[in-house]
């Protein structure tokens, strides 16, 4: 009977250390993805790399799901392992670098700590997950930036021969170390145009301004430079041509910072004077000098007649 009941005890002990925990419920992990200083953006697809605590009871390991995010706030889904083992398991998940940066992405490189319950139920093992449980300081999600600008180029027509109908050409040059992954958005003559998301370098937009107008990029991202550049030949030729004008800038090359605007501003000025051949600066005397002379005339002519 002793040795019945021992091999008895044995079985049940084999069969406790065989029992596999299932989870009693899901758990997922939030990743936000905010965007500042603007409202596009393509988006991209985050992963997520788990490492066991070197104290849980044995190596098993969660796994993260990916995570396509577009400017929103979304969750990747933990999978938990089928333990064979009860007792606390934690584990650090982190997020993976990307192999192709984004210009403006400022990329989470916190850890979120998972703390996993495996105990009995009933007689089975189960599990019970929890996003840093006590004891735990890490955050409990992944936060990501995406930080946008903008550039306003204005223009000025000054000066007595300055044509403020006139239009000017204007090239305006983007160049991003990383992927630009919004579309700039622009309009110019009334038209709305956009220079296309997914490259890096430099890409370049002609706009066209008269006096007073204003053309605004926005949704660029932050770290992107730009330079502003007339067309040269409005700078050509003299006062009676159709261009001759003294071309000056103001900020014409910058860097965008997040939620800011940039102005830069070109100002034309074609102006000259005649000489009349009297100076202004004498001209209050000449007239006081023509007044007392038309007065000693009106004076002697007077006299005459008196006399006569």
């Amino acid at each position: 009977m002793k040795k019945f009941l021992s091999i008895l005890l044995a079985l049940v002990l084999c069969l406790s250390l065989g029992v596999t925990a299932f989870a009693d419920n899901t758990e997922s992990v939030k990743v936000s993805f905010t965007v500042t200083g603007g409202d596009v953006y393509t988006g991209e697809t985050l992963t997520y790399t788990s490492t066991p605590d070197s104290g849980n009871p044995d190596t098993s390991n969660i796994t993260v799901a990916s995570v396509t995010v577009n400017g929103a706030s979304a969750t990747a889904a933990i999978t938990l392992p089928d333990y064979t083992k009860a007792g606390v398991y934690k584990y650090t998940i982190k997020q993976d670098a990307q192999t192709t940066l984004a210009q403006g992405v400022t990329y989470s490189t916190d850890e979120v700590g998972i703390t996993v319950l495996v105990a009995y139920e009933d007689g089975e093992l189960k599990s019970t997950v929890g996003v840093t449980k006590v004891g735990n300081d890490k955050p409990d999600e992944f936060k990501n930036t995406y930080d946008l600008g903008t550039l306003e180029v204005k223009k000025t027509v000054a000066g007595n021969l300055g044509d403020k109908n006139k239009e000017f050409d204007v090239k305006v040059t983007f160049t991003a170390e990383n992927t630009v992954k919004s579309a700039i958005s622009y309009t110019d003559d009334g038209t709305d145009k956009t220079i296309d998301s997914g490259w890096t370098g430099s890409k370049e937009a002609t706009i066209t301004l008269k006096d007073s107008e204003t053309v605004t990029f926005t949704n660029i991202p932050a770290g992107v430079t730009y330079k502003v550049e007339e067309d040269a030949k409005y700078a050509q030729g003299d006062l009676n041509s159709e261009n001759g004008y003294t071309v000056t800038y103001s900020n014409d090359t910058g860097t965008i910072a997040k939620d800011t605007t940039a102005t830069a501003t070109i100002t034309n000025t074609k102006e000259t004077t005649v000489d009349t051949g009297i100076s202004l600066d004498s001209l209050p005397y000449v007239l006081i000098l023509v007044g007392v002379a038309a007065v000693a005339v009106v004076l002697v002519a007077r006299k005459r007649r008196v006399t006569d």
